[in-house]
């Protein structure tokens, strides 16, 4: 069977302009828009957030890394996306989340940690 995708123009646009309500999720994706770069971990997060929280097809944000992303490769992008979407052999569960606030407290801990968020979370909240 296929997973039913929330096929949602409204939930693809906030995740993409970084209006998710999720700090460590708006301010990754404030910072692909600024920079077009994405650490790796913080990759992790957002597409799993799109795939297992928004229930978004993966193909929309694997197409949006495609075009957004300065160091985008589509080989490794697509596997990346099918694993966080479980639709590979060895992927992820769907029910597996990578949790965006409890992934903050353990991984961002020191101030300029801290400063990454603060300074893409803040950026940009009125446009």
């Amino acid at each position: 069977k296929h997973f039913p995708w929330r096929v949602d123009e409204g939930y693809f646009k906030i995740w993409r302009q970084g209006r998710t309500g999720y700090p460590l999720v708006d301010a990754g994706m404030r910072e692909l828009w600024a920079t077009g770069w994405l650490h790796n971990r913080v990759r992790v997060i957002v597409s799993s957030f799109f795939v297992k929280f928004l229930q978004l097809p993966w193909r929309w944000g694997m197409k949006y890394f495609w075009d957004t992303l300065l160091d985008a490769d589509l080989e490794c992008d697509v596997l990346g996306w099918q694993y966080i979407s479980g639709s590979l052999p060895d992927g992820h569960e769907l029910d597996y989340i990578e949790n965006p606030q409890v992934l903050f407290a353990c991984i961002f801990t020191t101030n300029s940690d801290r400063h990454f968020v603060t300074r893409f979370f803040t950026t940009n909240l009125n446009s």
